[in-house]
């Protein structure tokens, strides 16, 4: 082989690689933007960018001058307008152990423990429920529980593990630790009694109490699922991804949980092992 073609070779290697790790960031870029609910503000960026773009072919002077005038305050509003999905980006950007900037499935493994603990929520829920005693449990993901209480929060540390009792027992009486939040980590209640941060959403319903509002910014904040009982109408509802599902059905709460949380709920698994039954 003489040098000519080694050399293009080489050339068309380079191509592969420049273009594998473009599409790679590309592929990565919009994980993010889909996982942060940021379709909004990208879809903001491609129209203005795209309208400059066509002023700038057509040679369009008059509105090339406006877009050149306007340029800064423009600039200054759309972080303005769109602070909190940037803010949320950044603060989620690369954040606990289960980033991994080369998985491209972004799956974690299955944990019994985590779908054990959510089964253990929900059956603490249904009962608070049906006494109309609200609650409000957060299940943390990437997010530590600091970046979810509020600065001057002085809940306790439990560490437990979790269960519907210890659960109830928390939230079924008018005890110092009812009208906060249980902070899960894992497998175990890591804080009670928890002050957390409510929303920044401008149009939020007047129907949603302090719960529902805490549930919500703590959805804005961070990569956290709030789960929610309203001790009004007895609701059960879950907040994640900046917006909050009303009313759900306990089948309803548990796909969501066990879905954003990557845990295969039983359902699943008992659906897989007859499945393999069935072929066996």
């Amino acid at each position: 082989m003489n040098g000519t073609g080694l050399s293009k070779i080489l050339e068309y290697v380079r191509y592969a690689i420049d273009m594998g790790i473009i599409f790679f960031l590309f592929y990565k870029g919009y994980k993010l933007i889909v996982r942060n609910k940021m379709q909004q503000l990208m879809t903001v960026v491609i129209v203005v960018g795209m309208a400059y773009l066509l002023v700038k072919v057509l040679h369009l002077d008059v509105l090339g001058w406006i877009f050149s005038t306007l340029l800064t305050p423009l600039i200054i509003g759309f972080f303005v307008i769109f602070q909190p999905e940037i803010r949320k980006t950044f603060m989620n950007m690369g954040k606990g152990k289960k980033w991994d900037l080369f998985s491209l499935t972004g799956k974690s493994s299955v944990h019994s423990e985590i779908s054990k603990t959510i089964e253990s929520a929900l059956s603490a829920a249904v009962d608070l429920s049906e006494a109309r005693r609200g609650m409000l449990v957060v299940f943390l993901k990437n997010s530590s529980a600091d970046e979810v209480t509020l600065p001057n929060d002085h809940s306790e540390i439990l560490d437990a593990r979790v269960s519907a009792s210890l659960l109830k027992t928390i939230f079924m009486h008018d005890t110092a630790l009812h009208d906060g939040a249980c902070i899960i980590e894992g497998d175990r209640i890591y804080r009670a009694g928890a002050h957390l941060y409510t929303s920044e959403q401008p149009d939020v319903s007047n129907d949603f109490g302090t719960r529902h509002c805490a549930a919500l910014g703590t959805a804005e904040r961070t990569d956290s699922i709030v789960l929610v009982v309203s001790e009004e109408t007895g609701a059960i509802s879950l907040a994640y991804d900046s917006q909050i599902h009303y009313g759900l059905s306990v089948h309803e709460a548990s796909d969501i949980l066990n879905s954003y949380l990557n845990v295969e709920s039983r359902d699943s698994e008992e659906k897989k092992m007859e499945e393999q039954s069935d072929v066996a």
